[in-house]
């Protein structure tokens, strides 16, 4: 598989941080499964962000595309490891 070149950070947080919370993975984490948050800090950074006005021509296509190819590999990774 392709590597990926975009810039990958990680951060190991609290729940009370602001943002940690506000995505799908929670309900699993309350359930007791083990679960993570990918996030690009879009809702600090992005002023369109789940609103109107955020609209499928805004996206870049190439980057997200990258992104997923890091994710896919990060997920064979981890079930190798599991």
């Amino acid at each position: 598989m392709l590597q990926p070149d975009f810039p990958v950070e990680s951060l190991v947080c609290p729940a009370l941080v602001p943002g940690v919370g506000w995505s799908d993975h929670l309900s699993f984490w309350r359930a007791g499964y083990a679960g993570v948050m990918v996030m690009d800090t879009a809702f600090y950074r992005y002023p369109y962000y789940h609103v109107a006005f955020d609209t499928p021509g805004k996206i870049s296509y190439t980057e997200m595309a990258e992104v997923v190819l890091g994710l896919a590999r990060a997920t064979l990774r981890l079930a190798e490891l599991a």
